[in-house]
């Protein structure tokens, strides 16, 4: 029970609920967030140390969207009464309807452990370039990154698809693309260029 107490009184826990905001906001504004219960560590410095993760992370979740989204989008767009068409707006509205967490999870149960396909956790193999570790570099960091990238993708891949299709369904009634196919030019050539 005392330890109890004592750690209650070094983290400040025993002062009123103001009080301790008000310490954590001029902690803040003087860049002190605090130390990491798990670590020991400043909070910042934690934080520092896994932000070059967060931003690839969200590096190639976007350009996974990206890459993934304009493409079928446009294919959605180009053939929307086709089975493809049709197939990739249904998955366009899973990307939206299902919960992220619940997408993760199963996507851990699938590929992680019952095909053993993809490491569930963890960064993987990097690679030091100017002094920031990368895991795009590396097979084993892609085999760690794809997941989780792929899972925050999911959203924002499903947004693209929906805009690019709509764009395009647009775009083929626009005057410029039936003046277009009436000269002749091939149909790569409109989508691609008009």
């Amino acid at each position: 029970e005392s330890e109890r107490l004592r750690a209650t009184i070094a983290l400040g826990l025993d002062k009123p609920l103001h009080v301790q905001f008000l310490s954590f906001l001029k902690g803040a504004v003087t860049g002190d967030l605090g130390r990491s219960f798990v670590f020991g560590i400043p909070a910042l410095e934690l934080i520092f140390a896994k932000l070059p993760a967060t931003i690839e992370l969200a590096v190639v979740a976007m350009l996974l969207a990206i890459l993934l989204g304009i493409p079928l989008g446009l294919i959605a767009g180009l053939k929307p009464d086709s089975v493809i068409g049709k197939s990739i707006m249904a998955g366009s509205i899973l990307g939206f309807s299902l919960p992220t967490f619940w997408v993760g999870l199963v996507l851990i149960m699938l590929f992680s452990v019952q095909l053993g396909w993809l490491p569930s956790n963890g960064r993987g193999d990097t690679v030091n370039v100017m002094g920031i570790p990368l895991s795009v570099l590396t097979l084993d960091g892609w085999a760690h990154l794809f997941m989780p990238a792929l899972n925050l993708a999911l959203f924002k891949l499903s947004l693209l698809i929906r805009l690019t299709r709509a764009q395009t369904r647009e775009a083929l009634l626009q005057d410029y693309v039936k003046f277009a196919r009436a000269k002749g030019l091939k149909p790569s050539r409109v989508i691609g260029v008009h």
